[in-house]
Parts: structure tokens; sequence; C-alpha cells
């Protein structure tokens, strides 16, 4: 499993940083379709480095757990309040890891793991060429995710625009 046990990465120690309340991972899919309010897409910073859906590195657990956690730290560093990142199995694990190691250790209060789906009629639109594969990639997807407890699945309308009163109503909601 490669150094998943000892994720490092920064924990936000220093005064001068503002910490924010809460951490939001928000994993990506291909059957979805969204976006942000202007104001929320200035709080969100992506995981983006090729390598996390690089089918070569993923071969290699040692070298793709690096990439994770090189992309998870730069993400981390712009101190931003909601981190996407694209969603498989082994990034939930890590995510998960870094989590139980973080709450432990930093001064916040809490931490979120969301992934937006549609009702089947709107996942049919995602990939409309291929509505047949979209239902099915929204199965495994769903299916996948019920090892991860605290990912938290939510239906939102096609092309629905997430906004910052959404990550205040998690914010309330009861832990």
């Amino acid at each position: 499993m490669g150094n998943t046990g000892r994720l490092r990465l920064p924990l936000y120690r220093r005064a001068d940083i503002t910490k924010p309340a809460a951490f939001f991972f928000i994993y990506n899919h291909d059957v979805q379709v969204k976006s942000y309010a202007p104001t929320t897409l200035e709080r969100v910073a992506f995981m983006n480095d090729p390598g996390l859906e690089d089918p070569r590195v993923m071969e290699d657990r040692e070298a793709y757990t690096m990439v994770i956690i090189k992309d998870l730290a730069l993400a981390m560093a712009e101190i931003k309040p909601i981190i996407e990142l694209p969603y498989n199995s082994y990034i939930a694990f890590c995510i998960a890891a870094y989590i139980k190691r973080a709450q432990a250790e930093i001064p916040i209060d809490r931490f979120f793991q969301l992934s937006f789906f549609h009702n089947d009629e709107d996942t049919l639109k995602c990939i409309p060429e291929r509505p047949y594969y979209c239902l099915q990639e929204k199965e495994f997807l769903i299916e996948s995710m019920l090892n991860f407890h605290d990912i938290k699945k939510i239906e939102i309308p096609y092309g629905d625009i997430i906004t910052d009163t959404f990550f205040n109503e998690q914010l309330k909601a009861p832990a």
C-alpha cells in the first residue's frame, strides 16, 4: 500500500495562516454536470495533476500515492476550503487517511467528502451518445462509494450551479 499510512501534508499550525472552519472534498466524475457560482469558484482548489488519471501511473501504487500526496499538498497550500478532485477508490482511501490524521492534529471543525449525482433522466444527458454507459457508470460509482461511509452522495439537477449557500447549509447540518 505504499506510504498511505504516513501522508505528510501541511497541517496549518502557523498562527499567520487563516484556517477554514471546514474543508470540503468534492469528488468529480463523468456522470455529473455542475459548475460553481463565481464567488464560490474563488474558494475552490482543484487537484488536477494528469497523473491522477493516467493508467500507467496508477499501475505503480507507490508512484500513484506520491502523485496524490503531491497534488493534495498543492491544493491544501492554497488554503481554500473546497477541494475538487477526481474520484476513484484509491484516491478516496488516501483522502480518508489524510482526514483521519488531520482530525487528530489540526483545529478544523469538520471535514466533508461529497459527490454529486443526478436522477437517472438527467444522468443520461451527461454523455448523450452513450446513455447506457452513463447509468452503468453512475451505478458503479455509487457502489464503489459505499465502501467510504463518509462520502455523502447528493442528488442535484443537471447543470446545477453550486453556491456558497449550499456549503453553508452543509455546515449547519448535524454531524
